[in-house]
């Protein structure tokens, strides 16, 4: 059975924003690995958005709050994890010792078809890339502070949350571990999270199973393939990454609270919640 998307028009939510539904309540985001800015779909609502904006390079924050213009929308070059702690992030390309290269060459990124198309392009401008080099060419260790979303909220007396997105390459369950508080306590309406369906990473289901017992429910799934070398797939961009179709391997999931279900609206949720 296939499954076609419903693209809705922004009509009704620039109806709401054009009539100040939102101005003395307005949609707060926290949007967790924020490089390149918050989503544009945010954009409709215009300076009746807040979004608190976690990015672990410092230099990408103060680009971003050097080119935004709503002051209600701010980054903090921060690592959110489930807890206060010192971790070491690498960031970047990962080098194989030979020693590894063999097991790495039968893990799931050593046989998909993604890591073969980056060896032949290697292969052929060798200058570019390092043959046993994959994704950032250029590797650095960056050693962070680390912060829960809750303990930040205690500190920056942030009372309400409406939507989390989070998108940390891996990190993604410990950070909704370290908003716990915040998921059942500050109002959330819905989050967005990158999700891994293979052992490499933060998996779909232990993320399901932490935001069903936090009270929310699947709404949406994106999926992103990649084929084996051995039946290669196109490629769904230019570059050599995702492939429209293969093996399921990473997605975003989009959960939302059922405020009409069986337990019915939470008390905390207002008529403006509702709107939102």
């Amino acid at each position: 059975m296939s499954m076609q998307r419903i693209h809705r028009s922004p009509s009704m939510t620039a109806h709401l924003v054009e009539a100040g539904c939102f101005r003395s309540d307005n949609l707060v985001v926290v949007d967790v690995g924020a490089s390149g800015g918050f989503e544009s779909h945010w954009a409709v609502y215009g300076d009746q958005l807040g979004v608190l904006g976690f990015e672990t390079d410092p230099a990408e924050c103060e680009r971003l709050s050097r080119l935004e213009k709503n002051p209600k929308v701010r980054y903090f070059p921060i690592a959110l994890h489930r807890d206060r702690r010192h971790l070491t992030f690498h960031l970047g390309a990962v080098e194989q010792p030979p020693e590894r290269q063999e097991a790495f060459d039968r893990s799931l990124w050593g046989r998909s078809s993604t890591r073969e198309a980056s060896r032949a392009k290697t292969a052929a401008a060798p200058a570019e890339k390092p043959a046993n080099l994959y994704l950032d060419p250029t590797p650095r260790t960056v050693e962070l502070e680390t912060l829960d979303l809750d303990g930040f909220c205690d500190e920056h007396a942030i009372a309400r949350i409406d939507f989390i997105k989070t998108d940390t390459d891996g990190g993604d369950l410990d950070v909704l571990t370290g908003a716990l508080r915040s998921l059942e306590g500050r109002g959330v309406l819905g989050v967005c999270v990158e999700v891994c369906f293979q052992r490499e990473a933060a998996q779909f289901s232990d993320v399901d199973r932490l935001l069903a017992k936090a009270g929310f429910l699947l709404y949406d799934l994106d999926v992103y393939r990649y084929s084996r070398r051995h039946l290669p797939a196109p490629f769904r961009d230019p570059s050599p990454a995702q492939t429209i179709s293969g093996q399921i391997w990473w997605g975003n999931a989009l959960y939302f609270r059922d405020v009409v279900g069986p337990a019915g609206r939470p008390s905390w949720i207002t008529p403006t919640g509702l709107l939102k």
